[in-house]
């Protein structure tokens, strides 16, 4: 594929798709082309990136990431950064320090995602059919009990990591936080 561009402005003139194992000669793509005004661009690929430039070779080649920042052609969002040439999100704790978030909105979510694991993770070792069932008294005592010490484990379990939560006074002392939740019903 061949590209015809304008040298000032940048503006593409021509695009010949016809596939090409190389370059040609300027004349034989664009019968018009000036070499004075004009550029020719070369690839193999079967698409052009929408920013391109065209280097001493004449190949056609994506404007790096952290150029048409720069250049400001293109913007990052202001909870996103340029990383190995993408546009990434930024950490939480980025997003703390820049302001984006505060740290009690973060801490707001951690209890939340530290909640749902809980119920999560007890609907796995004991399904809500079973505790209808020990309700009813359907299930014998000790089952009924072991339910009851399971679910108590998971209560206890939040709540510490609750009032770790509560006491963490940064975004690296939340990360630190693992939950511990039973991985089997407690007999």
């Amino acid at each position: 594929m061949h590209v015809v561009r304008e040298k000032k402005s940048g503006q593409v003139l021509f695009i010949d798709y016809s596939s090409s194992g190389k370059p040609r000669a300027a004349k034989s793509v664009y019968p018009l082309f000036d070499p004075s005004k004009m550029e020719l661009g070369w690839t193999r690929e079967r698409h052009i990136p929408a920013d391109f430039d065209i280097d001493e070779k004449g190949r056609i080649v994506p404007i790096p990431v952290e150029r048409l920042v720069s250049e400001g052609r293109v913007t990052p969002a202001p909870d996103q950064k340029v990383v190995n040439g993408r546009i990434v999100g930024k950490s939480i704790a980025e997003l703390v320090t820049g302001g984006l978030l505060s740290l009690e909105e973060v801490k707001k979510g951690y209890l939340e995602r530290f909640s749902h694991e809980a119920f999560l993770f007890r609907q796995q070792l004991i399904p809500d059919y079973k505790l209808q069932n020990a309700a009813l008294g359907v299930y014998d005592e000790q089952t009924a009990e072991s339910f009851k010490r399971t679910i108590a484990a998971f209560r206890q379990e939040f709540y510490r990591l609750k009032e770790a939560v509560e006491k963490a006074a940064s975004v690296a002392e939340l990360e630190a936080i693992a939950p511990n939740f039973p991985a089997a019903p407690i007999p």
